[in-house]
């Protein structure tokens, strides 16, 4: 497979997936149909059907598990420090903010779906870890929380949340706090 037709499947998978998520919080928790989804994606069925099969629910965990993918970069796919981390994810709600919705409306579902993103959590934790070995977990765990902050707040800059995270950094970082 050549790169443009590997970044043509990349590209259609990511359609699919968006429009599942987008589905989900307009219409409800699997009240969408696959004809929902190929309309707004641009895809016929019979793409859905080829990349995810025909069951709903498993399209819907897919497509968690994609943007999981895509917004935790758990996988380290492309090395980001916190504040670049942040300003991606931002950037990515601000085309697509449903799945800020879906990810807190999920979040502590008794489902794969739930479970799929407290996996991510504490997987993003461990990342945490791993970049600053001189953080405890709640100061982890405060970091995280600022980030939602700064996910569910409009309207801040690439500079605004640089500045925000490397203060709170510093002042994490420092043996007073």
């Amino acid at each position: 497979m050549t790169d443009n037709q590997e970044n043509t499947k990349d590209e259609t998978f990511f359609k699919i997936c968006n429009s599942v998520m987008k589905m989900e919080v307009a219409k409800g928790h699997l009240e969408w149909r696959l004809s929902d989804i190929a309309k707004d994606a641009d895809v016929t069925r019979s793409l859905i059907y080829y990349y995810f099969g025909k069951e709903k629910d498993l399209i819907l965990e897919e497509a968690f598990r994609y943007m999981i993918d895509l917004f935790y970069n758990l996988e380290r796919k492309n090395s980001m420090n916190i504040i670049d981390r942040l300003n991606f994810v931002l950037g990515n709600l601000k085309t697509m903010p449903w799945v800020f919705v879906l990810f807190y409306l999920q979040k502590d579902a008794d489902n794969k779906i739930g479970e799929l993103i407290r996996n991510a959590e504490a997987r993003l934790l461990e990342i945490f870890q791993e970049d600053y070995p001189e953080l405890d977990e709640t100061a982890f765990k405060k970091l995280y929380v600022l980030q939602l902050g700064c996910v569910a707040h409009k309207g801040l800059s690439e500079q605004d949340v640089a500045g925000i995270f490397m203060n709170e950094l510093q002042r994490l970082q420092s043996p007073q706090a």
